[in-house]
């Protein structure tokens, strides 16, 4: 079952966060979906995306065998929009 848990991470600023708790099978799950993200990464959010998966992967190995793996029960893919400058949203 999923938990979260807001937190403060101090790195070289603090800054707000979010810790997750999740079963292995959720970390199966948040993969798959990550792993069908697409848009630029350097002019979308979909360097966020990167970046958590990178974080997933560094932290817990893939474990699914082939047939196991949730990714095999997608279709389809999600993509971001690259971001405009006028919108004033910052990344």
């Amino acid at each position: 079952m999923a938990d979260a848990v807001c937190t403060t991470v101090t790195k070289l600023e603090e800054v707000d966060g979010v810790g997750l708790a999740l079963t292995m099978e959720e970390v199966a799950v948040l993969r798959a979906v990550l792993s069908r993200v697409g848009g630029s990464v350097q002019r979308s959010p979909r360097k966020h995306v990167d970046a958590i998966r990178k974080t997933l992967d560094e932290v817990v190995p893939s474990f699914y065998p082939a047939e196991g793996d949730p990714s095999y029960l997608l279709t389809g893919t999600l993509r971001f929009s690259e971001m405009r400058k006028a919108e004033g949203l910052t990344l």
